[in-house]
């Protein structure tokens, strides 16, 4: 196997394209760019860190032998890729907390590890998101495409701990999903706010609507019009609330058919 010119593979194997070198360099940077995955979700999780046992008690020989017993654990709040958009929202999500796994397994996007050259063209619309105390929590964002998920218990408090290990990764987050009823309930709804204060790069909102599939009352699924109906009183609600934060809202179902959007001003 030879190496062509600027990094990029070349060779006699059978599964070898050996004129993708030749192309133009427009079209190979396409190629790249189809490889990138679909919109994906990522969520904040707890982790327990058996290397940093927390002690309860000043005492060197008590603290020796929590070390050596039972004892707490140090617990770090850490970002995560939990699944591809289009799975996610089939998925019970209303239910998910900080303790559960991933819905499924996110791999890099595949076009950072073919050559020189596919790297640093992905990794201008990818960034790596890195927890300082858990190396194998590290992950690539794509701020245009990906969503962070903010759940029905994700509090101010999360987002200090998140600020706190992450740093000014946190701006890197542009796009996040809340739940009509969860975080973007009438009770929730003056907290989720000022939780979106805390990112500085949100540039989009995007509300899920309810449809009760999950529910376990057999009620029948919203038609179109009850969407509207709904959307239409919680942009009554919204606008007023989110002048000057200049963030877009959109209210879709878990299909994805938009019912109506606004940006604040």
């Amino acid at each position: 196997m030879s190496s062509a010119a600027g990094g990029e593979r070349s060779g006699a194997g059978s599964d070898d394209f050996t004129l993708f070198p030749r192309l133009p360099a427009e079209i190979r940077l396409r190629i790249w760019e189809m490889t990138w995955p679909s919109s994906r979700v990522v969520e904040h999780a707890c982790r327990d860190n058996p290397e940093q046992p927390v002690s309860d008690s000043g005492s060197d020989s008590e603290a020796e032998e929590d070390l050596s017993g039972s004892h707490d654990l140090a617990e770090f709040d850490y970002l995560r890729l939990s699944g591809g958009l289009s799975h996610w929202l089939r998925e019970d999500f209303s239910s998910r907390d900080e303790t559960v796994n991933p819905l499924e397994r996110c791999a890099d996007p595949v076009a950072l590890h073919v050559c020189a050259k596919s790297r640093v063209h992905t990794l201008h619309r990818y960034t790596r998101m890195h927890h300082p105390q858990i190396e194998t929590s590290a992950f690539y964002i794509d701020p245009r495409s990906d969503f962070l998920w903010l759940g029905y218990d994700f509090e101010s408090e999360h987002v200090d701990e998140l600020r706190r290990y992450y740093g000014p990764q946190v701006d890197t987050i542009e796009r996040v999903i809340v739940e009509e009823l969860g975080l973007w309930a009438d009770s929730d709804v003056d907290d989720a706010i000022d939780i979106l204060d805390f990112f500085g790069g949100l540039r989009f909102i995007r509300v899920i609507l309810e449809n009760y599939q999950f529910s376990g009352d057999n009620e029948a699924p919203p038609t179109a019009a009850d969407y509207l109906q709904i959307t239409n009183t919680l942009l009554g609600r919204d606008e007023p609330m989110l002048q000057g934060k200049n963030w877009p809202v959109e209210y879709t179902d878990r299909k994805g058919n938009v019912y109506r959007h606004f940006q604040g001003n």
